[in-house]
């Protein structure tokens, strides 16, 4: 089964490329993109890889201490603008569950929502200098994907998600990080997450500047570099959102 991937931008802000590209020099401005993907095939089915992060006006209106993208715009209108009504996405799979990709559950009611069970353990369990990057915030209640616990179905390891879908650990950014795969006509994209934040991060052999294990990250890497690709999708980064779909 071959699928169109349409990138859902948010929005980009300006970052420094040391929190982007590991160990680099403080100094360089880079832009830094937010969004999801929706994946559609030639019968109608529709995925989602990620659900982004709260809009601009969530995030001043509830008091989130967040870094944001300065536009104001939120995934569920983007989502419909390609002619998707939200209840009509039937899965949402989660690279990971950081609170940029695993925000806006409650908008996609009739969604399963698929993760690495090793990534669910890391999230409802953070590390103290972690839980605020997976949502545990006072101000929002817990996590957004916390809320819709009961429609989540936990993954291990490599394996097919559906017909010409399928996830491959890719630890680094999280203990529990996964890339989708997806068939396309022009061949087999891959969604990495924050596993690839930019593609500085594939040219220079670089993990994100936020990675707590770079080992890990190198090990994914390694197992990358035996696949082939028609592309590789990074979400943060801004070219990902110049196309209107890949496949």
């Amino acid at each position: 089964m071959n699928y169109k991937i349409y990138p859902i931008n948010q929005g980009t802000r300006i970052m420094d490329i040391h929190d982007v590209v590991y160990r680099q020099p403080v100094g360089e401005d880079v832009s830094f993109a937010y969004g999801a993907f929706l994946l559609k095939d030639a019968k109608g089915k529709l995925i989602m890889v990620d659900s982004g992060a709260p809009s601009l006006s969530e995030v001043r209106e509830k008091g989130y201490p967040l870094r944001t993208p300065d536009e104001d715009i939120d995934m569920v209108e983007e989502v419909r603008k390609h002619g998707v009504d939200p209840a009509e996405v039937s899965m949402i799979i989660y690279t990971h569950l950081h609170w940029d990709h695993a925000w806006n559950t409650n908008s996609f009611p009739n969604a399963t929502l698929i993760a690495q069970a090793a990534e669910m353990a890391a999230a409802i369990n953070p590390m103290k200098i972690g839980r605020k990057s997976y949502g545990f915030m006072e101000e929002s209640n817990g996590p957004e994907w916390l809320h819709s616990i009961m429609r989540f179905q936990a993954v291990n390891g490599d394996v097919e998600i559906l017909p010409g879908i399928r996830v491959i650990m890719t630890p680094g950014h999280t203990i529990g990080s996964q890339s989708v795969l997806v068939d396309t006509e022009k061949g087999v994209y891959m969604l990495p997450g924050d596993w690839i934040m930019c593609d500085r991060n594939l040219d220079m052999e670089l993990p994100g500047g936020s990675t707590p294990d770079v080992a890990a990250w190198y090990q994914s890497l390694e197992k990358v570099k035996k696949l082939e690709f028609a592309g590789i999708l990074p979400c943060h980064d801004p070219k990902t959102y110049t196309e209107m779909y890949y496949g």
